[in-house]
């Protein structure tokens, strides 16, 4: 295990510990941001052990991915409480599951990185965060929403970057080019996504109200 890997791990795992002990006081969204961490953190340990034993790491991020999606749209649901955007997100979830079990069948099979996947997801989500704003936007929430604002610029650039990232990255691999300036974009944008992650759970004023809203 490499040192920058490790350095990435511990961010995650020292979110994760301090959202499981603020857990208690943070509204139902920022409950599920810590189950996120919590689900990172074991996909990333797992994807190391898999790693170890049959010398390659994909099977771990086919379902990694899977799970990812389903936690932001669990996310991405309780922040909007607009009907029509909730539709919109459990049917999308539901669709991307589906064509993620078909690229992991038939496709990008579990000894094959899925990079299509995570590109959808990506895809996918940057499109839930632009559509949290929109929500802000409309009922006037950005004022009294720093924390969930915080959440969501984080999410939408991390994203943003990974998807250009990914469809950079397959390019140069495809035409057997240099990739490590990319790999090293990607491991920088992990890493300053979950320190962010890591400060809003550690210094955010995430409380329980009646409009469960962050402040």
């Amino acid at each position: 295990m490499s040192n920058r890997f490790i350095i990435y791990l511990s961010i995650i795992l020292l979110g994760l510990i301090i959202g499981a002990v603020k857990f208690k006081k943070l509204t139902a969204p920022f409950k599920w941001v810590v189950i996120f961490l919590c689900c990172t953190f074991l996909s990333e340990l797992a994807s190391r052990v898999v790693a170890i034993k049959i010398h390659n790491s994909s099977p771990a991020y086919h379902f990694y991915v899977l799970a990812l999606v389903s936690l932001m749209a669990i996310i991405y649901f309780l922040l909007i409480k607009k009907k029509i955007v909730r539709y919109f997100i459990v049917i999308c979830s539901f669709l991307f599951i589906i064509l993620s079990t078909i690229n992991s069948l038939y496709f990008q099979k579990l000894l094959v990185f899925p990079s299509l996947s995570i590109m959808i997801a990506d895809v996918l989500i940057v499109i839930f965060s632009l559509l949290l704003f929109v929500f802000l936007a409309e009922s006037t929430l950005f004022k009294n929403s720093q924390m969930i604002v915080w959440w969501n610029v984080s999410v939408l650039i991390y994203f943003t970057v990974q998807l250009f990232n990914w469809g950079f990255y397959n390019y140069l691999i495809a035409k057997n080019l240099n990739s490590k300036i990319i790999s090293n974009l990607g491991y920088i944008t992990n890493v300053l996504f979950y320190l962010s992650v890591m400060l809003l759970v550690a210094f955010g004023k995430i409380k329980k109200n009646r409009e469960d809203v962050a402040t």
